[in-house]
């Protein structure tokens, strides 16, 4: 099962581009914070959807995104039907 995060500024959201990158192993963990570092543009209304392989890749690049004070949501197979629609509904419209 694929998990998802999303990466975006923790204020003014809006419409904007949508960004999809997708890890294979961990090894691209640190390649991918280089990637959201370099190419990322608080303030343009980015919004970036990250595909893990499990839980604990997502956890872990969770982890590396708050050390650099990038804000995510988390996405993932085992959350209920509301907190699914919730987190969809928060990545729509901010």
């Amino acid at each position: 099962t694929m998990n998802a995060i999303s990466v975006k500024e923790k204020i003014g959201y809006g419409l904007g581009d949508t960004v999809e990158y997708s890890l294979s192993n961990r090894n691209k963990l640190p390649k991918t914070i280089e990637i959201i570092k370099t190419n990322y543009q608080k303030g343009n209304d980015q919004k970036w959807l990250i595909y893990c392989e499990d839980l604990n890749q997502l956890s872990e690049l969770g982890g590396l995104l708050e050390s650099e004070n990038i804000a995510w949501m988390k996405y993932e197979s085992k959350m209920s039907h509301k907190q699914k629609t919730a987190v969809l509904n928060e990545f729509k419209n901010d």
